[in-house]
């Protein structure tokens, strides 16, 4: 974890995304759309953090919101410009993660704990899953 944690302060520099911490009760009001859980606000470019996820061994969900805030603008950016250097990376990142969806749904006896359904339901939550 330390060197997913390095490699992302690489990307985003110190005091570049601001992490705003709330109680648990307050969080759905942080947005417009329904939330219960952290999560990386692309129109402030910041973290929303409840307090719950701000305490030892919780050091991942901090590290996958990060990943949203270092990939979420390239990934946009490359499904938009298919023709680009980051189209092409972007266009992989979904072919592999629609293999990984088909192997899933093909394996009904594998008993996940619920992470890989979230983390594949789309671009951002896989290429953010990579890191966390």
């Amino acid at each position: 974890m330390r060197l997913i944690a390095q490699r992302l302060a690489q990307a985003l520099p110190e005091g570049s995304v601001p992490v705003m911490q709330v109680s648990q009760a307050d969080l759905p009001r942080t947005s417009a759309q329904a939330v219960d859980r952290a999560y990386y606000a692309p129109s402030r470019h910041g973290i929303i953090m409840p307090d719950t996820d701000m305490r030892p061994g919780k050091e991942g969900v901090i590290l996958h919101e990060a990943a949203h805030a270092a990939t979420v603008f390239k990934l946009r950016y490359g499904m938009a410009n298919p023709n680009t250097v980051h189209g092409k990376l972007a266009g992989e990142l979904e072919k592999i993660r629609q293999a990984a969806l088909a192997e899933l749904q093909k394996r009904p006896d594998l008993k996940l704990d619920g992470s890989a359904d979230y983390l594949l339901q789309n671009l951002d939550e896989f290429a953010a899953g990579l890191y966390s």
